[in-house]
């Protein structure tokens, strides 16, 4: 196997989603995956097996208590476990079980001291136990997903789209891919928690409680559309002749060029100042807008307005369903979409390896296997790969080239330096996650500043952590600054569009030719190169071009946003390519450049998706036009007070539903069993009995009878989760919520430690203000007599 993980071994025992994305980007970089399934799958295994375990190994174990487990079973697993460099469990596995075969963190340390074990859990130690939630979309409405996800009712919204699932599933990946690199600079082992209110989190950091200034996030509609009052920003979708688009004005001038385009130049007051942001709209400017805009796009098509915003250069992208991306001429050159051979739907098209790195590339190791089709192999065999540490692999490279190392109990990214030139949010956002593991951040800006601090909330999220240093990149003196920098960084990461770089001295070549084992982390929009390689791009405009609006809306309704945003993709994908390269370098391997475009990690998110037989179809149910769920067994039901979310994925959950919602009503419940064994035919029946009965009880009620049943479900939250948890003091005890002074606003409090591991402090005070640490970081490059007269030569900015 190639690949930046070449070699190492992973043993999945995991059966829900979460898990089969995190060994899916482990497999398709290189990892060996050996997946442990059991005789009988569970309720909520996982449904896109198709696309999420393809390339792994499959093995059938009985992994039951002691008193009934198969023996040669526990030998094979006993020797898998001592060959593993990760073991990834989930709740699908009892603790009891966990316990029994050795697969808790105790029993692996034991039987392999150096293996990283990660445990998938429900919702983590602040709620109280409820296997139930081990479901990803029951965790969704204890955790409040279905009040923030927008639509076009009142009432909790059944999420389109697994937001939950990839972002727990992100946090996890790079939580283990830290550890993973202090394996292998230590040998040391780890133990890891991560559960679905570390993804939730990990999606939300935009979010703040600030009395002075609420979050902007807060001023939306029912559909998600921002409410930016006067500020100088388009940010909407319009209704072409043909179909609907998507603009953002956010770069610099491009609210003056799209005025320009829609004819509307002389008539918009003018902005004072080169940042167009910093003036207001007025009443007589919103009311023109509101008039003039939807008249222009109604007389265009997609096609005729794209390329008219695209030629003044302002960012601009149709709203399209998802897998219509599959075909889209950059998607095209840039390969990411691969064909498989699935032993049940036939050749397919899917989403493959989204990271490329340019010397050890991904790639789709075949089909999802099928069940136990390694078995054999396995139990004659064992692992095919040779683990960490083997003779084969190569040596950790040379401590002089690697930096000092994470010290014992200190954070696995200790001693790691990123000197990071980006700006907006996504980019940003994947660093800040780094600096969070322990790696010093240093955030390069312009003398204008990174156009985020204009929404200061998003900055605090994308940006605490680091240290700032200001400088004037186009000024030749400002030379042997960058060249410092850039000789001092393990890692150099920007979004800058393509040939920015290059022109400022800061591309791939001239960072190699001062750190040859540099890794470098490119995140454009779209590519480095290709037909839409020059086009800016920005949160939620390519979500939109991938399909993930029309997930949001349901069948039928106009497309918006929702629960799962492109930036926080991208920034954590981005995170864990720059460990995986990390990880590649520090085993011998040289440093690369790595590229992620945000149409890259925006398309992987709807990996459940594939192309087969002509047409785009997914793996997981598609919301309904009424945004309540899928079918009559996931979905969320109106009850007399409140909203009752009902999750039965096999038979026996279906039929003890129905008994309990119809009990004491003989009569009904043989009409529901008799719907229920016409199977899809009786779909509707079922459905609107459900709706009719449950609204004769309170939600609450429902619940305890339906537990005590059996039948997974749990009240739908109608409010928001986030600012009660902003405000709980044990979370920011425990570091979960920071508290900070920001200079303009005051105090704040803001999302905090994403990852809940013991070896991570807390967050320490605000995002950097504009060049705060300049004098002290060129202090440390050896340019302390000398900042005092760069900064008086306008070489560096003034500190503000």
């Amino acid at each position: 196997m190639d690949g930046p993980l070449a070699g190492i071994r992973v043993l999945d025992v995991t059966q829900g989603m979460p898990g089969a994305i995190v060994t899916m980007l482990l497999c398709d970089y290189g990892c060996e995956v050996v997946k442990v399934e059991p005789p009988r799958p569970v309720s909520f295994a996982n449904p896109a097996r198709a696309t999420w375990d393809r390339g792994k190994r499959s093995i059938v174990l009985d992994l039951a208590v002691a008193d009934t487990a198969d023996t040669a079973d526990r030998e094979v697993l006993r020797r898998l476990v001592a060959g593993a460099d990760v073991v990834l469990v989930d709740p699908a596995l009892p603790d009891e079980a966990a316990v029994a075969a050795g697969l808790d963190a105790d029993g692996v340390a034991a039987a392999n001291p150096g293996a990283v074990h990660a445990r998938l859990t429900a919702l983590g130690p602040y709620e109280e136990a409820d296997p139930m939630a081990a479901r990803d979309i029951i965790a969704a409405a204890r955790l409040g997903v279905f009040a923030e996800s927008p639509g076009h009712r009142d009432g909790p919204i059944y999420p389109g789209h697994p937001g939950i699932t990839y972002g727990t599933a992100f946090v996890a990946l790079l939580s283990i891919l830290a550890s993973l690199r202090r394996r292998v600079r230590t040998g040391a082992g780890d133990r890891l928690e991560v559960g679905f209110e570390d993804g939730v989190l990990g999606v939300m950091t935009m979010n703040w409680s600030c009395e002075r200034a609420p979050s902007f996030i807060a001023y939306k509609g029912r559909t998600g559309t921002l409410d930016l009052g006067h500020r100088r920003l388009l940010l909407r979708r319009f209704a072409c002749a043909d179909g609907m688009v998507q603009v953002h004005t956010g770069a610099v001038g491009a609210f003056g060029r799209a005025m320009t385009a829609f004819g509307l130049a002389g008539e918009i007051s003018p902005a004072e100042g080169p940042a167009e942001m910093a003036t207001e709209l007025t009443d007589a400017d919103l009311a023109l807008l509101a008039e003039r805009l939807p008249p222009f796009f109604h007389a265009r098509t997609v096609d005729g307005v794209c390329e008219l915003l695209w030629k003044h250069e302002v960012a601009c992208l149709p709203v399209q369903p998802p897998g219509a991306a599959f075909t889209d001429p950059q998607v095209r050159h840039a390969g990411i979409i691969d064909t498989v051979d699935d032993p049940e739907l036939g050749r397919i098209r899917i989403v493959g390896p989204v990271i490329r790195f340019a010397g050890t590339p991904g790639a789709v190791r075949g089909a999802a296997p099928a069940r136990d089709a390694d078995g054999a192999a396995l139990r004659r065999d064992g692992w095919s790969a040779p683990g960490l540490g083997h003779p084969e692999l190569p040596s950790p490279v040379p401590p002089a080239l690697s930096g000092p190392g994470p010290q014992a109990g200190g954070p696995p990214l200790s001693g790691l330096r990123v000197v990071e030139f980006g700006s907006w949010f996504a980019s940003p956002y994947g660093n800040r996650l780094l600096a969070d593991l322990g790696a010093d951040v240093i955030k390069v800006e312009t003398l204008a500043g990174d156009p985020q601090r204009a929404l200061p909330d998003p900055y605090e999220g994308g940006n605490h952590g680091k240290r700032a240093v200001c400088v004037n990149l186009k000024d030749p003196r400002a030379r042997p600054v960058l060249d410092a920098l850039l000789a001092s960084a393990d890692v150099v990461q920007h979004n800058m569009r393509p040939g920015a770089a290059e022109r400022l001295g800061l591309d791939y070549d001239s960072a190699r030719a001062l750190r040859p084992d540099i890794v470098y982390g490119y995140s454009p929009g779209f590519g480095s190169t290709g037909p839409k390689a020059q086009l800016q791009s920005f949160a939620p405009l390519v979500g939109g071009m991938v399909g993930l609006m029309h997930l949001f809306a349901g069948e039928g309704n106009e497309p918006h946003t929702g629960f799962g945003n492109e930036d926080y993709y991208n920034g954590l994908l981005s995170a864990a390519s720059i460990l995986m390269a990390l990880i590649h370098r520090e085993r011998g391997g040289p440093g690369q450049f790595v590229e992620l475009p945000q149409l890259h990690s925006s398309i992987l998110v709807t990996s459940e998706w594939f192309v087969g037989e002509g047409r785009a179809r997914s793996l997981l149910p598609v919301l309904n036009h009424e945004q309540t769920g899928a079918g009559p067994f996931h979905r969320v039901y109106q009850c007399l007070d409140g909203w009752l979310l009902v999750v039965c994925d096999t038979a026996d959950e279906r039929a003890a539903c129905v008994g309990a919602v119809a009990a004491g009503d003989p009569e009904r419940l043989a009409d529901l069993r008799a719907a229920l064994a016409d199977g899809h035919a009786g779909a509707a029946r079922v459905e609107e009995a459900l709706a009719y009965l449950l609204t004769g009880d309170l939600a609450e009620n429902w619940e305890g009878r339906l537990r005590a049943a059996g039948v997974p479900c749990a009240v739908a939250g109608e409010a928001s989760w986030l600012q009660p948890f902003l405000h709980d003091d044990k979370m920011i005890a425990e570091g979960r919520v920071a508290e900070i002074e920001h200079p303009r606003f005051g105090p704040a409090r803001i999302i905090g430690q994403v990852f809940r591991r013991p070896d991570v402090p807390a967050p320490s005070g605000r995002g950097p203000n504009l060049g705060e640490h300049t004098a002290e970081i060129l202090t440390e490059l050896g340019f302390g007599p000398r900042v005092a007269e760069l900064l008086a030569a306008g070489v560096l900015g003034e500190p503000g």
